[in-house]
């Protein structure tokens, strides 16, 4: 298939549409689909690619595919990923994620990479690591593994009709996962290729069909399907209003299918793609892509986000993709590595490999001989700290995640106590506190390592978690793996609390953020309700062995903060200022009130004893992720408390375990 510029200009749609997503979210919130856009495109042009070379052998169409697809993507990729990957380690104190998901990026799993860290494309971790993006480049690569083969055998085997069935029966499969999936897990559906393969295979399908039906012999039709599609497709992805996104996603991807049909055989219907500004944008698309992100990085690590950002760093990219498109993409795509084919593609993979190296070894020594400073660790940052066993000050070794429910996998998981004590050994205390919660539990794992400061009985504390976990079995939590939440209450929490005698506590900690929304709803009213009756019930329960209930009070609102834990830290590229959106004290205390009331009237009414922590993490007037000495008291942008944090935790628990107790015997 010759050039044809009304691509060019569905790739410009698509990039326009992506730029005001990620830099004006609330004026595009759709915008996000012009990934999907483009994989509909990818697939179309692919395919036509992959018709007029069929007649060749397996090996040589193989080859001859992997090259063309090494040499049109890797010089800009490869250029982008060693730059910010050093860039980002100027400006982040703690880049080793971003780091690795740029390696990961390097060899084509970067989507991969981000699914098994559980980063949320949507989310604020997620929206400061440079490399982030590169999830689509992933899932699209991975496509390019797999089809090209597909195509040739189902050609081979059936013509035409052979490969429409296969690639069909293959999408109409990839489909329907995508639809499942969705409910139990979004992250998959995002970023695994399984479920995006129908949107790529889609293109494929448009040109397929295009070859049987030519379009050509409809033009009337044809004109009309091309401009209602341009028109929706348009209006969808630039609509000042979200739509649901599996919806909007469908819609989009045949509105792109539409566009596509008949390409070349009436033109006069994309008039409006083929002139001015619009072919170089799709031209640039691919480089515009790959800076745009880690611009927008750098921007809010050195400035913030806001309008003047958000424009300066469209120019900015704009800018760069230019320079990659005319100095690095064109001319390395259409220059020739080699004489052999088979060696511009060795070459191809090589650059990759070696990329990824010389990264890891950056990465891992490589920025303190740049930097000249010690690199910090990440090891007590981040969510995947919270599954870091806990080593007591007398050795009792709490075993982490073998003592957590995560998702819907560990459903019948077998929680072995004996592993999940921390500060006094199960065998050798003389009371026991259970803890039971999400996964702030695991989180103020060393608040409970108290024996060195308690004075009363020895105590045990049980510690187990359900990620995601409500705090009561009977309420609309609204969070994922729901059958793991309630197999964790009906299941695990009873085998537990076999294991406490007259007089021991239970303590229920998680996070009540969700109950206090900044504008209070119908949802958080009942919930905070379903809350109140569910702790009167418990505790009730708890109350016919002599057991005691607590609840974890509610902590400030950090995950609003709109950044991570290491921009907090005040470095050279902030210029003193904070880029971090905080809540005072004030209105923390305010907000909170209808939970803190609710609690207190539990108190009151002798069902609960509450812990208080919140002088810990709000200690000045402004609720920060640090405190006054600098010392960060959150490990994520999850709210989750920093190991830091729980150690300066443990007086105010030994506090309350010690009143708890004397009221259980009877002392006041």
């Amino acid at each position: 298939m010759n050039y044809r510029p009304e691509i060019d200009g569905l790739r410009a749609i698509a990039i326009v549409s992506v730029l005001g997503y990620h830099f004006f979210p609330v004026g595009a919130p759709n915008g996000g689909l012009g990934v999907d856009v483009f994989f509909v495109i990818s697939g179309f042009v692919i395919t036509a690619s992959l018709y007029y070379r069929r007649d060749r052998s397996l090996s040589n169409f193989l080859i001859e595919f992997f090259k063309r697809r090494v040499k049109r993507l890797m010089p800009a990729l490869l250029v982008m990923i060693a730059v910010t990957g050093v860039a980002i380690s100027l400006m982040d104190p703690v880049p080793e994620q971003s780091i690795n998901t740029g390696i990961a990026a390097a060899l084509g799993l970067s989507n991969n990479y981000l699914y098994i860290i559980a980063q949320d494309y949507f989310g604020p971790t997620s929206a400061l690591n440079p490399f982030t993006h590169t999830w689509s480049l992933g899932a699209e690569e991975q496509f390019y593994l797999l089809f090209p083969f597909l195509f040739w055998i189902g050609w081979k085997l059936g013509g035409w009709l052979g490969a429409s069935l296969l690639l069909i029966s293959l999408a109409l499969s990839s489909f329907a996962g995508w639809l499942l999936i969705q409910g139990d897990n979004p992250l998959a559906a995002f970023y695994i290729v399984v479920f995006r393969f129908w949107q790529i295979a889609f293109g494929a399908l448009v040109f397929l069909a295009q070859l049987r039906f030519a379009p050509g012999r409809l033009n009337a039709a044809t004109f009309a399907l091309k401009t209602v599609s341009v028109l929706a497709l348009v209006a969808l992805l630039f609509m000042p209003l979200e739509i649901d996104r599996q919806i909007a996603a469908m819609v989009c991807i045949i509105a792109t299918g539409a566009a596509l049909y008949g390409i070349g055989e009436s033109t006069r219907a994309f008039r409006v793609l083929q002139t001015g500004v619009t072919p170089y944008l799709g031209k640039i698309s691919y480089s515009l892509y790959l800076w745009h992100w880690p611009v927008m990085v750098f921007l809010a690590w050195i400035i913030g986000k806001g309008p003047a950002t958000a424009v300066a760093g469209i120019v900015v990219s704009i800018l760069l993709a230019h320079v990659s498109w005319a100095y690095l993409e064109r001319p390395l795509r259409d220059a020739s590595w080699s004489a052999v084919s088979r060696r511009e593609l060795g070459a191809g993979l090589l650059a990759m490999v070696t990329t990824a190296g010389l990264l890891h070894m950056y990465n891992t020594t490589g920025r303190q001989l740049l930097l000249g400073e010690q690199v910090t660790s990440d090891a007590e940052l981040g969510r995947s700290s919270l599954f870091l066993p806990h080593v007591s000050e007398n050795g009792t070794v709490w075993a982490g995640r073998d003592c957590t429910l995560v998702n819907n996998q560990d459903i019948g998981k077998i929680i072995e106590v004996e592993r999940c004590t921390v500060s006094e050994p199960l065998e050798t205390a003389q009371s026991r506190v259970l803890i039971i919660g999400n996964s702030f539990a695991p989180a103020f794992a060393a608040a409970y390592d108290i024996s060195s400061i308690h004075d009363g009985a020895k105590t045990s504390f049980i510690l187990t978690a359900k990620f995601g976990g409500s705090p009561v079995p009977d309420i609309d939590w609204r969070s994922h793996s729901r059958e793991a939440t309630a197999d964790y209450w009906a299941r695990v929490v009873p085998v537990l609390l076999a294991q406490l005698q007259p007089g021991d506590q239970v303590l229920l900690i998680s996070d009540l953020a969700k109950l206090s929304p900044e504008q209070d709803n119908e949802w958080a009213t009942k919930a905070r309700e379903d809350l109140r009756k569910g702790l009167i019930e418990f505790s009730d329960q708890l109350a016919l062995q002599d057991i005691g209930l607590s609840v974890l009070g509610p902590l400030p609102f950090i995950r609003e903060a709109d950044c991570t834990p290491q921009m907090a830290l005040r470095q050279w590229r902030s210029a003193g200022l904070s880029l971090c959106r905080y809540y005072s004290r004030d209105e923390t205390v305010e907000r909170f009130a209808p939970v803190t009331n609710l609690l207190g009237s539990l108190v009151t009414a002798g069902k609960i004893d509450v812990l208080d922590l919140f002088e810990v993490f709000c200690p000045d007037e402004v609720c920060e992720y640090t405190d006054n000495d600098g010392i960060l008291l959150y490990r994520d942008v999850y709210s989750h408390a920093s190991l830091k944090a729980a150690y300066r935790s443990r007086a105010l628990v030994a506090k309350w375990l010690k009143q708890v107790q004397a009221t259980s015997r009877g002392i006041e």
